[in-house]
C-alpha cells in the first residue's frame, strides 16, 4: 500500500462515513472507491475492521465483568 493509502485507510478506520472518511483524507470519492477496490488494500480494511470490533468486544467484556462484580458483592 502507498502512504497515502495508509493515510485513508486509517481515516476509513476513524470517520463514521466514507464521504467523511475522504474528507478527512484529503481525496475524492471516486478515489475512495478506485481504493476500496484494490484487493490489498481490501484485505488491510478488513483486518482494521477486524480489530475495530474486537477491541469494541474486549470493553464491552471488562465493562460487563465489573458489572458482575459490584451485582454480586
Amino acid at each position: 500500500m502507498t502512504p497515502k493509502q495508509t493515510k485513508v485507510l486509517a481515516a476509513l478506520l476513524e470517520q463514521p462515513t466514507k464521504k467523511a472518511a475522504a474528507a478527512a483524507a484529503g481525496i475524492s470519492p471516486a478515489t475512495l472507491r478506485r481504493d476500496l477496490a484494490d484487493e490489498e488494500f481490501q484485505r488491510e480494511y478488513k483486518k482494521g475492521l477486524a480489530e475495530l470490533l474486537k477491541n469494541a468486544s474486549d470493553r464491552a467484556q471488562k465493562g460487563m465483568d465489573a458489572a458482575l462484580e459490584y451485582l454480586n458483592d
